[in-house]
């Protein structure tokens, strides 16, 4: 086990370390700011921010552990990942007592078979399947019990996070099976692309909407705190981030271009998304316990909706 540690160590590309190091620089530099500044009335905006650094800690240590151990322990981390997403969905919506067999069944079976079909990459299986058993299995699973209140809005609930939190979220781990012409053995830094924009996009519109543009002019009727100055502002220098992030994919700083206004631009629409269903429920948050302000899917809210885009566009245009 040491010998193939050290082998991942030696055998890692330059720029991985590079990039990894940088990384891990800035986010000390910026943490040790932050406990410096985290006085006075900005207080509440800083530990906010903070939280958001430590998330990237988490990913940095993430992506490291993935590397060290391959592909399969990264289906492994993002299925308990998809886990504590679909447990924090359902938990916020309300459901009923007769639907616990049912979310033991997404629990228990859902999950490991998506993940399952994604490591052993039968992409005309996983693409299709969870949707259909979704589709189909779900309402017949619930017609089963006595319970008829609300079914079909209880139905839709179960449904929607399933979708979101394990088969939307599969699509992240499922780029460490494509295969792309002059690309071998690298499939990680395109998952280490795909995290680092959409992060780094919500968390610039996060900085700009509270820092340096106080006034809504666009009045949410959804559940966000974000104002449009810093969703344009804090979206256009993340995708200069993205382009200059090129030299990690098989794109050419054009395509990196659009791509990352992709990104962006489907982040932007799973936050809003999902702020909507969160003032539906009336919370603020997923939860509280996986990264000290809000839970797994406050931060992973914006990668969710743009994996499976992002996928299949680099399937379709770079795979072979």
């Amino acid at each position: 086990m040491s010998q193939y540690l050290f082998s991942s160590f030696y055998e890692a590309p330059t720029r991985f370390w590079y990039l990894l190091g940088s990384l891990l620089v800035f986010l000390s530099i910026l943490g040790f700011v932050l406990n410096v500044l985290k006085t006075g009335a900005n207080k509440p905006f800083l530990t906010q921010l903070k939280h958001r650094v430590n998330f990237f800690w988490v990913m940095a240590v993430f992506v490291v552990v993935c590397f060290l151990l391959g592909k399969v322990a990264m289906f492994v981390l993002f299925a308990f990942a998809s886990l504590f997403a679909f447990r924090e969905f359902m938990t916020m919506v309300p459901t009923s007592l007769g639907d616990h067999y049912l979310l033991a069944i997404c629990y228990y079976i859902f999950i490991p078979l998506q993940y399952v079909l994604v490591g052993f990459e039968v992409y005309g299986v996983y693409s299709v399947a969870l949707p259909l058993l979704v589709l189909l299995f779900v309402p017949m699973i619930a017609s089963f019990q006595s319970d008829m209140h609300n079914l079909m809005a209880r139905i839709a609930k179960i449904q929607w996070g399933v979708m979101l939190t394990i088969y939307c979220m599969s699509y992240i781990p499922a780029l460490m099976s494509l295969h792309i012409v002059g690309y071998e053995n690298q499939m990680l830094f395109l998952v280490m692309y795909l995290l680092l924009v959409s992060q780094i996009g919500d968390t610039l519109q996060f900085v700009y909407s509270r820092l340096m543009f106080r006034k809504k002019i666009w009045k949410f009727m959804l559940g966000t705190n974000k104002t449009l100055e810093g969703m344009v502002f804090g979206s256009l220098l993340a995708i200069m981030v993205g382009t200059g992030l090129w030299w990690l994919t098989p794109f050419t700083v054009f395509q990196s271009f659009w791509m990352s206004c992709l990104i962006i631009t489907l982040g932007v629409c799973g936050h809003l998304s999902m702020g909507a269903i969160k003032k539906s429920v009336k919370t603020k948050t997923w939860g509280s316990k996986t990264t000290g302000y809000g839970g797994a899917l406050d931060r992973l809210d914006s990668v969710i909706f743009a994996a499976p885009v992002f996928f299949m566009i680099v399937r379709w245009g770079w795979g072979s």
